[in-house]
């Protein structure tokens, strides 16, 4: 009964032993097997990427830095227009594998402020007119003020009619929408 006993024992032991040991060494080699895939996919997804900027003949040329973890794709450089930004980024997320592309160290110019100048020009003057129409028996004289708008900032120069009119100059273009500062070397005749 000793016997029956022990080899009862032994046989029970080699058994819970194996299927530990394999279950032990499975994960290990699935893990390991999983992590050089995903390094391999990771890898591929780069490379194809680049290979497509390269082709393109919008994006190539440009230093547009690419790196891949978990098939999210960081972009990084600087491209000139926001067509190249857009393409760089459609480029990247049209390819096989790719769940996510980030392009926040991508930079691209701010082709809005020229356009955003215009506008606050177009306003200022607008805003200007209409005083004028309103207040036709005291009407604003611009036939020597200049007034330009750069990066959204205005700046105003030349000679108002009185210390009012120069004020008053001063408060419109203040309150146009868009405008980040107003840059006065305005003089007065009186």
């Amino acid at each position: 009964m000793k016997i029956y006993n022990i080899l009862f024992i032994m046989m029970l032991t080699a058994i819970f032993s194996t299927s530990f040991a394999a279950k032990d060494d499975v994960p290990r080699k699935e893990g390991h097997y999983h992590r050089v895939v995903k390094y391999l996919d990771d890898a591929s997804i780069t490379t194809k990427v680049k290979s497509e900027f390269i082709k393109d003949p919008l994006l190539n040329g440009f230093d547009i830095a690419v790196e891949t973890k978990h098939g999210k794709v960081h972009l990084s450089g600087k491209t000139n227009t926001v067509l190249q930004f857009d393409r760089a980024i459609n480029t990247a997320a049209k390819q096989d594998g790719v769940k996510l592309v980030i392009a926040d160290d991508l930079k691209v110019p701010d082709e809005v402020t020229p356009q955003a100048d215009m506008v606050i020009s177009a306003l200022a003057n607008g805003e200007i007119d209409m005083y004028n129409e309103i207040h036709s028996h005291d009407p604003i004289d611009m036939s020597n003020i200049e007034a330009e708008v750069h990066d959204k900032k205005i700046y105003v120069h030349g000679l108002a009619q009185s210390e009012k009119q120069k004020q008053l100059i001063l408060a419109i273009l203040e309150s146009i929408d868009g405008q980040q500062g107003v840059y006065s070397a305005l003089r007065t005749k009186r």
